[in-house]
């Protein structure tokens, strides 16, 4: 049977330990994804007394990535960011909570579930290497590019009966590693005369070597040719209102804590900012001893902001050319918490210099200027950026 995608889901959970997976809690609201594996399959093509240009196909070293689209919200914003920089201490004592995050090397990793049909796909050991919004109408959108340690679906079935079930390590010795104690899986028997027969049995124990795991208690009897994958949750997700373009602010002045305050400057549509914090490769460091990626070491960051605005004085020219310090705060504001005080997305610029300003002209059309802005760092704030995140869920949930 077909099936839609809007069935599905993605749930990610923080790990305790890089790379080792937990069952995620949190549902998120996603719109695509383009997760995968790459097993990187070695053709190998030897001299061998024959004429056919591939000679056997082995197994190579995988890597892990892809792109989400997810929406961004309060309540789960704070996940992503964790998987990026090094989040602070929250501060209020109850809502609404101020979390902060900078850049550091105390990043956080996630395990992702993605229910795609029936099966649920695991990576773990995620992090994120760059956050962009998108306005989809009015609400925002994140656009991540994301990397994993490992991942988990489909796992062949060497043998099983009784509360012992045996995995086949064709694929990876270790072929449980991706699987929590607390899961449940969904038996597929397809050797025992009844195509597609399934049952469901909840983890008790996993070996050390991951390759046996202890069940509850099994019906059936299983073979070489069965397999197992995780159980799908149901989700229950728990978000706010989307930040929005209607009430996002660029507020632009001589220091980060003027901007802050600044009276906001209206942008056109397309004004947007990218957050980048650079994997050492996208892929992750293939060293020896697995077929999974050791881990994801980080190299530099760097922010961009693009500008859209109509050309009204000679001031933004100047600035261009004379390489300005300009200090940008950017605030995405949600719904009301209390008082006075708005769910927030702050990004803190604190040094921006002008890198492109084209104005180009065109017949019958307002003069606009679109800048490319690159942030420095900045000796007197001691540091290039920040982002913050102002809402009702307590620092602990993070």
């Amino acid at each position: 049977m077909e099936k839609i995608s809007n069935l599905g889901y993605l749930m990610i959970g923080k790990e305790s330990s890089k790379g080792t997976a937990v069952v995620p809690t949190v549902a998120i609201p996603l719109y695509s994804e383009s997760l995968f594996t790459n097993q990187n399959l070695d053709l190998d093509n030897p001299i061998m007394a024959e004429r056919h240009g591939i000679y056997q196909i082995l197994q190579g070293q995988r890597d892990h990535q892809g792109e989400i689209s997810v929406l961004a919200e309060p309540k789960t914003l704070p996940h992503f960011l964790n998987m990026m920089f090094d989040k602070g201490a929250t501060t209020g004592e109850e809502a609404p909570y101020t979390h902060p995050w900078t850049l550091g090397d105390a990043e956080a990793s996630y395990t992702f579930d993605i229910l795609k049909g029936n099966v649920v796909h695991r990576y773990f050991g995620v992090e994120v290497r760059s956050l962009s919004p998108e306005f989809d109408d009015n609400k925002m959108k994140l656009s991540l590019n994301v990397s994993a340690l490992g991942h988990v679906s489909i796992m062949p079935i060497s043998s099983g009966s009784g509360t012992t079930l045996t995995l086949a390590t064709d694929y990876d010795p270790e072929p449980a590693k991706g699987v929590h104690a607390d899961d449940t899986l969904t038996l597929v028997n397809v050797t025992g005369g009844t195509v597609d027969d399934t049952e469901d049995v909840a983890v008790t124990s996993i070996n050390d070597a991951k390759t046996i795991i202890t069940t509850a208690s099994m019906t059936g009897t299983y073979a070489t040719g069965d397999y197992c994958y995780i159980k799908a949750q149901i989700p229950n997700p728990t978000i706010g209102t989307p930040f929005q373009w209607a009430r996002t602010e660029f507020r632009f002045g001589d220091t980060a804590a003027a901007a802050l305050t600044a009276t906001q400057t209206r942008l056109e549509r397309g004004s947007k900012f990218d957050i980048v914090h650079e994997f050492e490769s996208d892929e992750g460091a293939k060293r020896s001893g697995s077929y999974d990626p050791a881990s994801l070491p980080r190299k530099q960051s760097s922010v961009d902001v693009t500008v859209k605005r109509f050309l009204d004085t000679g001031q933004e020219l100047q600035e261009w050319i004379r390489r300005t310090k300009r200090a940008l705060v950017i605030r995405c504001f949600g719904s009301l918490i209390s008082g006075s005080t708005y769910n927030e997305f702050r990004i803190t610029l604190n040094n921006l210099k002008i890198v492109e300003s084209p104005d180009p002209l065109s017949t019958g059309e307002i003069v606009y200027v679109n800048q490319v802005l690159k942030a420095q760092y900045d000796t007197s704030d001691q540091q290039a950026f920040s982002l913050t995140v102002v809402n009702d869920v307590a620092g602990t949930s993070y």
